[in-house]
């Protein structure tokens, strides 16, 4: 039996089998995982093809699928490793893998198990060639890490509170950054007596923060650590409250909560103090019932203090549902908040101790004749975020769907302000109120790796079909074509736009603007409109857009500083941020720089053409001309390609080194002969 691990990277294990010939290559074995992530429905061999073989015409890929199969089962010594003929899948006769185990797992209700596979983000660190595998892998990376991620939340939820600890500490690991987490695992650690760790935990969330993202740490940890360090001695539970009392002098009572009784002595004499001792002489009686008195009082004091130090917080994943329909309409609530907890499984609709909601939605259901109208108000906990849900009306039979479409409105809006990808610029957009539409939009966000597609058009479309009012999936289409240098179709995009009745917020007509100004070539414009971009958005990962206009102006200084603004927790952005800084590198003079960029990013890309071609420009701004000869033939050796030699020859003379332009042209002559 062969174990495939995929969770933190890639390898096969058989025992006391030797793994060598085809099964011990990456390229195979990371051909096994992609089969193995697909389970029990198995895997297309042309969805393969798209993976592993994407610029191949397809009779080659099929060819190279074939061949790359046969010598799996040749080098495994198992003809029947893998099953099917279309639809392909592992033989778990012979074969298994964590991925696999990992998803039946949680099917199965057993978490604990399922998170003890996960050993780190699925294939991490394996590259395999220049095509689609990368953006695949980090689809089923950021798929897989989510199912984990929900798995520890609903472990930490239902956990007692020893095992909620290590569950929430696990989140915590997860992502450091998060606040929730972080506030969570402080409150579990308090409730089983760490009081010194949940504030160690505050010290480690602020170390993070300012040395991983240079932000201050949040102001919700900040504050609970601040309560912990003020709160008595108090353990506590989702339940109650206990409060220890420790020694406590029986005969001092606070004014403030003391009783008229209580702060008269037995003479009649009024104490004013709020801390004056009684020490009139009582009988035994009634020292006893004193005695009592205090006690009672000295517990509510100190219950008040505790209470006042652990007050009612915000649960950033609670929602609240509140409603005015009618009785006939009682099950409107339940039905509500069960679709927006399938949309959005990390949210929580019961209401905790000590907590009140993040999010408050407040529904109306009116019937009107034979329909029925629905309206909500979603209102967040910070006084200034609001969002009205427009009238929907349907037919009174229909009112699962109207429910259905008010709750994707609600959803979406509540994503938006939980999600990187949007949080900045979501409410500005003319984002899809559907859904399934709003999904394939984060979806091709999620594939995009500009200036390549990666799958970004044709998840737009399907945005942009699932719901025909929605403008952003257009703009966002318009945006990537021009980045890829299609000017034409960009501008059909826009045409389209312009005929349609889509909506289109502030954030959608900013970028389009600067779309524009990039087809018409006009950089002093889009220069222009970019800054007005960044006005509505600041600090952005939109900062790219006004980048890429600044370069264009040739300020290299200023593209640099605008780099400085993008937010390093939108994935999409990384590419687009390499290339563009190796722009302004080139283009400053830095070609040391530049090199250095150029090579770093080579050592995981070997095969980048964009790379290779900013290495030859810092070398020969350098004048290291053999450098450059020596890539051109390398090139022409390895890959029988004339690109890095034509390029290397064209910088070279820019930089007026003639004579080693001219060495570079007769390597390349020589070359070429030899090859004839």
């Amino acid at each position: 039996m062969y174990r495939l691990h995929t969770f933190g990277g890639l390898r096969i294990d058989g025992g006391d089998t030797p793994i060598d010939g085809a099964a011990a290559q990456r390229s195979r074995q990371a051909l096994l995982a992609a089969i193995a992530s697909a389970g029990d429905s198995g895997i297309s061999r042309d969805r393969l093809l798209i993976i592993f073989w994407p610029e191949s015409d397809t009779e080659r890929a099929r060819g190279a699928l074939k061949q790359a199969i046969y010598t799996l089962r040749r080098d495994i010594k198992e003809p029947e490793l893998i099953l099917g003929v279309e639809d392909l899948r592992l033989n778990p006769q012979f074969i298994t893998a964590d991925v696999i185990e990992f998803e039946q797992a949680l099917r199965g209700g057993k978490l604990a198990h399922a998170v003890s596979l996960y050993r780190g983000p699925f294939l991490d660190g394996v590259h395999v060639g220049n095509g689609g595998f990368g953006e695949w892998r980090d689809d089923e990376s950021q798929r897989l890490a989510g199912m984990y991620r929900r798995a520890l939340e609903q472990l930490a939820s239902d956990a007692a509170i020893r095992d909620a600890v290590h569950w929430w500490r696990a989140l915590v690991a997860l992502d450091h950054h998060n606040a929730s987490y972080t506030v969570s695992t402080m409150r579990a650690m308090v409730a089983f007596g760490d009081a010194t760790g949940a504030l160690a935990q505050a010290e480690h969330h602020a170390r993070r923060m300012r040395v991983d993202l240079e932000l201050e740490p949040d102001a919700m940890v900040m504050a609970l650590a601040s309560e912990i360090r003020r709160a008595p001695v108090i353990t506590a539970s989702a339940e109650s409250v206990r409060v220890m009392v420790t020694d406590v002098p029986m005969h001092t009572v606070p004014r403030e909560n003391a009783t008229a009784a209580d702060a008269t002595s037995a003479n009649g004499v009024s104490h004013s103090s709020p801390s004056t001792p009684v020490s009139a002489p009582l009988l035994p009686s009634q020292r006893a019932s004193r005695r009592w008195r205090l006690l009672v009082a000295s517990v509510a004091v100190l219950s008040a203090t505790a209470m006042s130090a652990l007050p009612f917080r915000t649960d950033v994943d609670g929602v609240r549902l509140i409603t005015d329909a009618t009785n006939t309409e009682a099950d409107v609530v339940p039905l509500m908040q069960t679709q927006l907890l399938q949309r959005i499984p990390s949210l929580r609709g019961d209401r905790r101790w000590g907590t009140r909601a993040q999010y408050t939605v407040e529904a109306s259901i009116r019937p009107v004749g034979d329909s029925l109208e629905l309206r909500a108000q979603l209102q967040h906990r910070a006084p200034s975020w609001r969002h009205v849900v427009n009238a929907i009306r349907v037919p009174t039979r229909e009112r699962a769907m109207g429910v259905r479409r008010l709750t994707d409105e609600i959803a979406i809006q509540i994503a938006i302000d939980r999600d990187p990808l949007f949080q900045r610029w979501g409410t500005l957009a003319g984002l899809p109120r559907r859904w399934e539409s709003y999904q394939a939009v984060r979806s091709a966000l999620t594939v995009w790796s500009p200036p390549q597609d990666g799958g970004l058009q044709i998840r737009l479309d399907s945005a942009a079909a699932l719901d025909s009012l929605a403008g952003t999936p257009l703009v966002l289409k318009a945006l990537a074509f021009e980045k890829r240098g299609m000017s034409q179709r960009a501008e059909s995009v826009l045409r389209e736009l312009a005929q349609s009745s889509r909506r289109l917020g502030p954030w959608d007509e900013a970028v389009l603007a600067v779309v524009r100004a990039w087809i018409a070539r006009d950089w002093s414009h889009a220069h222009e409109a970019s800054h007005r971009l960044l006005a509505l958005v600041p600090h952005s990962e939109w900062s790219l857009l006004a980048v890429h206009s600044v370069l264009g102006v040739g300020r290299p200084r200023e593209a640099g500083l605008l780099l400085r603004d993008v937010p390093t927790n939108v994935a999409w952005t990384r590419k687009w941020m390499d290339l563009t800084t190796s722009q302004s590198y080139v283009l400053s003079g830095a070609y040391e720089s530049a090199l250095e960029h150029a090579r770093a990013r080579i050592k995981y890309s070997p095969e980048h053409a964009f790379f290779e071609q900013l290495m030859i420009k810092a070398l020969s701004g350098l004048g290291r001309a053999a450098e450059v000869e020596s890539i051109c033939e390398r090139a022409l050796a390895e890959r029988l390609t004339p690109q890095p030699c034509q390029q290397g020859v064209k910088e070279l003379r820019a930089h007026g080194y003639v004579t080693a332009a001219r060495r570079v042209v007769a390597r390349y002559l020589v070359a070429l002969r030899t090859a004839d």
